[in-house]
């Protein structure tokens, strides 16, 4: 494992030639080549772990009394990544695709939490603008963190005999038609993972998780990589299928349109977790658009 922590400040237009100083003092001497800009005045640099430039930079930035934040990234093998009995599997760049209850949507809510309708279980098609999904790629994630693939993923994960995994086709919301989208549902929900975990929080501020289920509103948390672990006494790895789903649900559910917040109704969703054999599917394909970050078991069994 290797990795790569961004650093990111402030300083707007009017300050960057101090901004290209800064860096040019630590030895960056390309200034801010490498750096990204962007309108809002936020500058970040990118340092893998190891780089000595990164720990000079901090300490000249905190002796000058400057605001910053750190995040750090951590860069794993597959062959890293196969010695995980499961991995926490996303998209590097989400689309603004919707997909919630306000496009069509359907859930069932007699299992789920009375009061805020987290734990709704999806009944129909994943209803979808078709103007929103992405022209190129294989793989889409909608704002409520659903995940999408192009036929050709679908097909090989059929073809590979995947547990666990529901292929369900997307709809378009006006036409009603099939689109070229499947959605990935997990069938098999996961315990709550163990209170070990780092970097994940739970919004206890009033009016956002729910206080009756605390199920939703979950969030990652700090400057490193979430890290989700489970105990081995509350579920066995090897008896899982190859696709589940976290009990905790990301996002806030909000069972009722709520017209003061202009919030609109809709289901905090859970993360996709997979074993390796999904992510070898995938890398055979070459899809690029795949993120996989390990889960870690702890305790006997």
């Amino acid at each position: 494992m290797r990795s790569r922590i961004f650093i990111s400040f402030n300083e707007g237009h009017s300050r960057y030639q101090y901004v290209r100083q800064l860096l040019e003092g630590i030895g960056c001497v390309d200034g801010l080549a490498g750096a990204e800009h962007c309108l809002c005045g936020l500058y970040q640099r990118t340092f893998d772990g190891d780089d000595a430039r990164l720990a000079a930079l901090l300490d000249l930035i905190e002796r000058e009394g400057f605001e910053y934040t750190k995040r750090i990234e951590h860069i794993y093998t597959d062959s890293e990544l196969r010695s995980f009995p499961l991995l926490v599997m996303g998209v590097k760049r989400r689309t603004m695709v919707s997909g919630g209850v306000e496009d069509g949507t359907e859930y069932d809510v007699s299992e789920a939490c009375p009061r805020c309708g987290t734990g709704a279980v999806q009944t129909s098609p994943l209803m979808l603008k078709r103007a929103e999904l992405p022209k190129k790629g294989l793989m889409a994630e909608t704002c409520i963190w659903q995940i999408l693939v192009a036929a050709k993923i679908a097909d090989a994960l059929t073809v590979a005999g995947v547990t666990g995994l529901e292929l369900r086709q997307a709809r378009c919301r006006y036409k009603k038609t099939p689109l070229e989208w499947w959605q990935l549902i997990a069938t098999y929900v996961m315990p709550r993972i163990s209170s070990t975990s780092k970097n994940l929080c739970w919004d206890d501020r009033p009016g956002w998780g729910c206080p009756l289920c605390r199920r939703d509103c979950y969030a990652f948390d700090g400057p490193e990589p979430m890290d989700l672990v489970y105990d081995r006494g509350e579920v066995a790895p090897d008896n899982l299928p190859d696709a589940v789903q976290t009990w905790e649900c990301f996002g806030r559910s909000v069972p009722r349109d709520d017209k003061e917040r202009c919030l609109q109704r809709g289901y905090a969703q859970p993360l996709l977790l997979v074993k390796p054999k999904i992510m070898d599917v995938l890398r055979e394909l070459k899809v690029r658009e795949a993120s996989f970050s390990p889960v870690r078991f702890v305790g006997g069994a």
